[in-house]
């Protein structure tokens, strides 16, 4: 097993980089030029530094919206999915057409929508009387926060809603007929049946919507 080529492609592969990544975040840089080992000075330095409290408490503000948005979206689609209806392959189409869609065509179509001074969101609004003046959406960090999240809700959650829907389809029916003649309601057998078989399903939605999340934050501040 540790000598087999699988093992050895890992190790080169994983191990090493994150190996060489930790003994250079205890070297000494300046301008590019590598100095002595300072040990943890360089994690002090950054939990000490301010800026680093304020990345948190957003970056985490921003996973709990992003998440429940995402959670309570995709398993409400996926519910309504589950049974069959005229016109079902064609919402289903139309919801898997924003994760299809490339970035580019994405990031534009939302610049669009929350542009200040033409944007789609502001015009609707105005037109509702619902704003006196054009808006700038991302002017606080608390609502910045909030749409930064639905944006990328918009394409992650076809994805989670496929999971969770084959999380569904692969619950037997048995279950609620005989659940249904306990005379157990539609909201119990949601949660007592439903939830905790979906637990699976759930568990690879939330990590597939983290590596999601965690690749969009990337692609922003580069």
């Amino acid at each position: 097993m540790l000598g087999s080529p699988l093992f050895l492609v890992i190790v080169a592969l994983v191990f090493v980089p994150i190996a060489m990544g930790l003994h250079l975040s205890t070297q000494a840089y300046s301008y590019g030029i590598p100095g002595g080992s300072v040990g943890l000075r360089n994690y002090a330095d950054v939990l000490r530094d301010p800026d680093t409290l304020t990345a948190a408490v957003h970056t985490a503000g921003y996973m709990v919206v992003a998440v429940a948005i995402e959670l309570t979206l995709a398993l409400g689609f996926a519910m309504a999915l589950n049974r069959p209806f005229r016109g079902r392959g064609f919402v289903l189409a139309a919801l898997v057409l924003p994760w299809a869609l490339p970035s580019v065509v994405s990031s534009l179509l939302w610049l669009r929508i929350f542009n200040p001074d033409n944007g789609l969101l502001n015009e609707a609004l105005l037109k509702l009387h619902v704003l006196a003046q054009p808006k700038v959406w991302f002017a606080s960090r608390g609502w910045a926060i909030v749409f930064i999240a639905v944006v990328h809700a918009w394409g992650v959650v076809p994805l989670i809603t496929l999971i969770i829907l084959a999380g569904l389809q692969g619950i037997p029916e048995q279950i609620y007929a005989a659940a249904a003649v306990d005379g157990a309601s539609g909201w119990q057998q949601f949660r007592l049946l439903t939830l905790p078989l979906l637990r699976p399903a759930l568990a690879v939605a939330l990590t597939t919507g983290r590596s999601w999340r965690s690749r969009s934050s990337t692609r922003s501040t580069s």
